[in-house]
């Protein structure tokens, strides 16, 4: 059995304390794949930590069509870089108990610019 130890926004507790935008919130998802960790190692080969970390901070804190519905250029690259620590900090706390097998969820989706570049520019 394969599993996955990511939702896509924060608990209502969590969230009142940030959420994602909060950078404790690696040490707060580490804390909580440990406890998936522990109750399924048995029945689990394959962990994936974070699911679609883009699509949490794009969808969530960019265009704010996701929970929780934040709209800001300021917040978003703030959050992915949140939701890649708390995929490494989740693998260093399982690996310390045991070595298995991580891996995040990643889109094979190609990203564009928001703005386009100058077609030339001057040096």
């Amino acid at each position: 059995m394969n599993a996955r130890s990511s939702c896509r926004s924060a608990p209502a507790a969590l969230d009142d304390r940030g959420g994602w935008l909060n950078r404790d919130s690696a040490d707060w998802f580490a804390d909580y794949a440990q406890v998936l960790f522990d109750a399924l190692d048995d029945r689990v080969e394959l962990w994936t930590t974070i699911n679609e970390p883009w699509v949490v901070m794009d969808g969530g804190y960019l265009h704010g069509a996701l929970a929780p519905g934040h709209r800001s250029l300021f917040e978003a690259p703030i959050v992915l870089h949140h939701l890649l620590r708390a995929h490494a900090a989740a693998v260093a706390a399982i690996r310390s108990l045991r070595k298995i097998i991580f891996r995040p969820k990643m889109t094979k989706k190609p990203i564009r610019p928001i703005v386009k570049p100058p077609t030339s520019v001057m040096v």
